[in-house]
């Protein structure tokens, strides 16, 4: 038998890893983040949901950021674990953004 060496981009990292060492979690939103095993590991433990066969990263998914708008002055929250371009949902722009 051949060996697999076909290669995955980690979401996180964005190495290219071989694909046996991709796992998925989910973010929400019906949305899964591939990590390679170093990221799960950077991360903190996984732990499971009660009564869910979905496992979540502990202290990323869910926690959102807090930004300001410096052109608009909105101020909004972001989620940390997501492949979203950061931009302001009110005025649309990414150029005068400060974390809060």
């Amino acid at each position: 038998m051949e060996d697999d060496d076909r290669r995955m981009t980690c979401s996180r990292c964005r190495k290219s890893v071989l694909i046996a060492d991709i796992r998925y979690l989910p973010t929400g939103d019906n949305e899964r983040l591939a990590l390679c095993s170093e990221c799960r590991t950077k991360t903190g433990q996984v732990e499971k949901k009660k009564g869910s066969a979905s496992y979540l990263l502990k202290n990323e998914v869910g926690q959102k950021a807090v930004y300001f708008c410096g052109r608009c002055r909105y101020k909004f929250k972001h989620e940390i674990v997501t492949n979203a371009k950061l931009r302001c949902p009110y005025c649309g722009k990414d150029d005068q953004l400060m974390q809060y």
